[in-house]
């Protein structure tokens, strides 16, 4: 049976991506994150037991950068409708610097606005896509999806799907049956500054 030192690189890097877990994981794991939970803790477990320190090094730490992508990306999303939402909250949840999450999310060819944009995005389409949800505005969907700025949610869903919320909400009624509303205007509040996007 080998020895695993308490203190070589791979354990101390397995020690820190746990105690990440722990403090990113209240959400409630996804059976997703817990699959990829399982898969790193057994890379870096096996990495620790390696002869080749070099290449346990490189190793555990792309897993180790893999591991706390996932966490983070997990975190977030829980956290996705809150207009609150920004890097510097990941960052400190992930008890990392902003610095350090922007690296993690390049190296996935990504950015965290980019990620919480798009995630934001696909919850609005969902949602506008659900004639039982016909009652709310899509203000108040677009609000509700952690947006503050109408403008930049409305460019953003046209750039991003090639139609505009309306008539993604129209569609969806044609399709269904359901009447659809008379008027589906965006109405802006008096302020909405405080509700825009981080």
């Amino acid at each position: 049976m080998r020895h695993i030192s308490p203190d070589n690189q791979s354990t101390r890097l397995l020690k820190s991506y746990l105690a990440a877990y722990r403090t990113l994981h209240d959400a409630g794991p996804t059976a997703e994150l817990a699959h990829r939970v399982a898969i790193h803790v057994a890379d870096l477990v096996a990495l620790a037991a390696g002869t080749n320190s070099d290449a346990t090094g490189t190793a555990s730490g792309r897993e180790l950068h893999a591991a706390r992508l996932d966490a983070i990306k997990h975190w977030t999303l829980a956290r996705l409708t809150s207009p609150s939402l920004n890097i510097a909250a990941a960052a400190a949840a992930a008890g990392l610097s902003t610095r350090s999450v922007q690296l993690l999310f390049k190296a996935d060819g990504a950015t965290f606005t980019g990620f919480v944009l798009r995630e934001r995005l696909t919850l609005a389409h969902r949602r506008l896509s659900m004639p039982r949800l016909q009652k709310g505005t899509i203000t108040e969907i677009a609000y509700d999806c952690g947006f503050g700025d109408l403008s930049y949610f409305t460019n953003s869903f046209r750039k991003t799907y090639g139609e505009t919320p309306s008539e993604v909400r129209h569609g969806a009624f044609a399709a269904s049956g359901a009447p659809s509303r008379p008027v589906d205007r965006m109405v802006i509040p008096p302020s909405t500054d405080s509700r825009r996007l981080r």
